[in-house]
Formats: structure tokens, C-alpha cells, sequence
């Protein structure tokens, strides 16, 4: 986190919607987290959902979901492309 900045807010999507509103943050927005430290996390996502980096790319595709246009350019990477962002977002 860059000191004074604002939580990154991302809209999740209908799927994701827990129907609870807090703040400025509608039923389908999350704060999205830093990924620093993400391999010494054992669940990952708001709700530990996902256990792998993987899981937690296909958990954030859905109606709605901001993110539906970054997971369509992970899915057209070549396996071996996916696997080696994929490892390499492992070691943050």
C-alpha cells in the first residue's frame, strides 16, 4: 500500500454480491488487497474462498465483474505464459 492512499475499490459482480452495502461500497465491490505478501497466505479473497492463485483469478469472473476483461487476456495466454505469471505472482 502506497501510505495515504485510498483502498482500491473493485466491482466483483452480481456472483460475487454479498447484499451487504458499508461505506461507499455497494453489495458487489471489494477492496481489493495488496498482493505483497500473498505467499504466505493460505486462503486468499475477502472471504478465503480461494486457495490458489488460479482459483482466485476464475472466483473474480462473473455478470458485472471488472475484472471479466483481464481474466479474458490471462485465458489467451499460452499455458506456459499463464504458468509463469502465475508463479511469479506466488512469490510477492
Amino acid at each position: 500500500d502506497v501510505p495515504g492512499a485510498l483502498p482500491q475499490m473493485a466491482d466483483m459482480g452480481d456472483e460475487a454480491a454479498d447484499g451487504m452495502e458499508q461505506h461507499d461500497a455497494g453489495s458487489t465491490e471489494w477492496r481489493t488487497a495488496p498482493l505483497m505478501g500473498l505467499r504466505f497466505l493460505r486462503n486468499m479473497m475477502h472471504d478465503g474462498r480461494a486457495k490458489t492463485v488460479r482459483e482466485a483469478i476464475d472466483a473474480h469472473e462473473g455478470p458485472g465483474s471488472e475484472a471479466n476483461g483481464s481474466i479474458e487476456l490471462f485465458q489467451q495466454m499460452s499455458a506456459e505464459d499463464q504458468d509463469a505469471l502465475v508463479a511469479y505472482v506466488e512469490t510477492l
